[in-house]
């Protein structure tokens, strides 16, 4: 039978995992969740997979629809800092069909201007050859982007990830030390005293001391990738709460405008509701800003699942 202490000690691992996991997921849906590629494309210009960095090979996407009562013939041609990177061509027929475009592209490493153009654009009558027509909107939107390298494959990119090579120490201490940043090594100190050991101790002592600097490492990284995951997420769900936040005033604003000018009489329980609302938001905005209170939050609900845990599986042993 598994002791206490092990079992203990396999649950704090499991639920560290599935914890931080769950805070993303409810860090994403602290307001409503976001999904880039749903819905209608951003400038008509949108992604195979969102965010990318240098070197990887997506698909650049846009749609054309066609509300005309002819099928629509012509080429797409997908620009990149108004330099022309893939031609398609397309057929899309009449009475409001919607046709999705792409072509192939691997991501480089800069500032880039995403967008696509209609040319050579001709109609297809019925029993008749196509005609050259011109179209009123014949170009997306310009996607302006800067395209990161993620040297550790972290999904955070090295302008913003302090520990590019994920070795547990930082760029600005490994440039200190004269060592590169992008490149992972095993820590100096950790190496040091595994040498030390080796020659004072016995064989086993040093093989038990470079395993402990193994998982020591292993934990410095996973939790430093950990918290640079719950920071970047938090920040980015406080800044949709603020927008959130003065929506929800200029619905209150209007509420008040319709009252006044009688344009139509609001349920007495709207505007309080919107009040409550805005009130909540304003709370998990400040929770998000104070990462020491996140953090508190976080370590109390790990401490009721370990506890609810600990009373299901020995709430019937006795020790």
């Amino acid at each position: 039978m598994i002791s206490r202490e092990n079992f203990l000690i396999i649950i704090v691992c499991c639920l560290l995992s599935v914890v931080s996991c769950w805070l993303s997921v409810s860090i994403a849906l602290a307001e409503t969740a976001v999904f880039k590629n749903i819905g209608f494309p951003q400038k008509g210009i949108w992604y195979s997979k969102d965010p990318f960095f240098s070197n990887d090979k997506i698909k650049i996407y846009s749609a054309i629809y066609n509300s005309s009562q002819y099928e629509l013939l012509g080429t797409v041609e997908f620009y990149d800092n108004d330099k022309g990177i893939g031609k398609v061509d397309f057929s899309v027929a009449g009475w409001g069909k919607i046709k999705d475009v792409w072509i192939d592209w691997q991501a480089t490493a800069g500032n880039h201007k995403i967008s696509a153009k209609i040319i050579e654009a001709k109609i297809l009558k019925s029993g008749s050859t196509a005609e050259t027509v011109v179209l009123g909107n014949n170009q997306t939107g310009v996607d302006e982007r800067f395209i990161d390298v993620d040297a550790d494959n972290d999904l955070i990119g090295n302008t913003i990830d302090d520990d590019d090579d994920n070795d547990g120490r930082t760029d600005e201490k490994e440039i200190q030390q004269g060592t590169d940043p992008l490149k992972k090594d095993s820590p100096p100190p950790a190496s040091s005293e595994v040498k030390l050991l080796s020659g004072t101790s016995s064989a086993a002592t040093s093989t038990i001391m470079v395993a402990a600097g193994k998982t020591v490492n292993f934990v410095i990284n996973t939790a430093k990738t950990t918290t640079k995951t719950i920071n970047k997420l938090a920040d980015n769900q406080s800044k949709k709460i603020e927008a959130k936040k003065e929506e929800v005033k200029k619905e209150i604003e209007q509420i008040d405008n319709d009252n006044d000018d009688n344009k139509k009489e609001s349920p007495k329980t709207e505007k309080p509701l919107k009040y409550a609302y805005l009130t909540a938001l304003s709370l998990a905005g400040f929770i998000l800003d104070k990462k020491i209170l996140l953090y508190l939050i976080l370590a109390f609900v790990l401490y009721k699942l370990l506890k609810f845990a600990y009373k299901k599986i020995f709430k019937k042993q006795k020790f």
